[in-house]
């Protein structure tokens, strides 16, 4: 009975507060690292685990208002595109990538945003999008109102982010430059000759 009462306290004890692991360097940490991109979550803030996948990694994560709560019990391994993929399955995520930064956010705060071209063609905006690396799969982007604007759907960042740079477009692109001919006269003796040169 009391080796029972013991084992409740210790369970009741590592889902009420963080469990202190310690690293390989002796200092502490809610996370034990493993391996290289391994990790051992007793019980985390989503949060700081994501502070610490960001400074072990080297990369830049930047994470919305709206995404909370802990990580319990879970082993996740893997590159930073895998780890962020098996957290959002389990946490109701969504994520996207943009200038080698990782953007996360809830699911449920996707939302639908009309941006107007102006004077852009939807083909010269659609290009320098997709040049951008602003264009992904699980976003759609749809042109409306005969081309003169697009309906695009997608985390609040991205968005945001889609209307700047299409904002940034020049009104007339610079087309590429057109290859010239010139005709010169070549006199050979008495013939002459026209030669063409580009």
């Amino acid at each position: 009975m009391i080796k029972r009462y013991l084992g409740l306290l210790v369970s009741l004890s590592l889902l009420a507060y963080p469990t202190y692991l310690y690293a390989s360097n002796g200092s502490a940490s809610t996370t034990s690292e493993v391996a290289p991109s391994s990790y051992l979550i007793m019980n985390q803030p989503i949060e700081d685990f994501f502070k610490d996948l960001a400074r072990d990694t080297g990369q830049r994560v930047k994470l919305s208002n709206g995404v909370s709560g802990k990580i319990v019990n879970r082993k996740l391994s893997g590159s930073v595109v895998e780890i962020l993929d098996s957290i959002s399955r389990t946490h109701d995520l969504d994520w996207f990538t943009y200038n080698n930064v990782y953007f996360v956010s809830k699911k449920r705060e996707a939302t639908t945003r009309l941006i107007r071209l102006g004077n852009l063609t939807l083909p010269d905006t659609m290009a320098v999008l997709e040049k951008s690396k602003l264009l992904f799969n699980q976003y759609p982007i749809d042109a409306v109102a005969e081309n003169s604007a697009l309906s695009v759907t997608g985390p609040p960042k991205l968005l945001a982010i889609i209307e700047s740079v299409i904002e940034g477009i020049p009104s007339q692109l610079p087309k590429p430059r057109e290859k010239t001919k010139t005709i010169i006269k070549v006199r050979r003796g008495l013939d002459v000759e026209n030669v063409t040169v580009q």
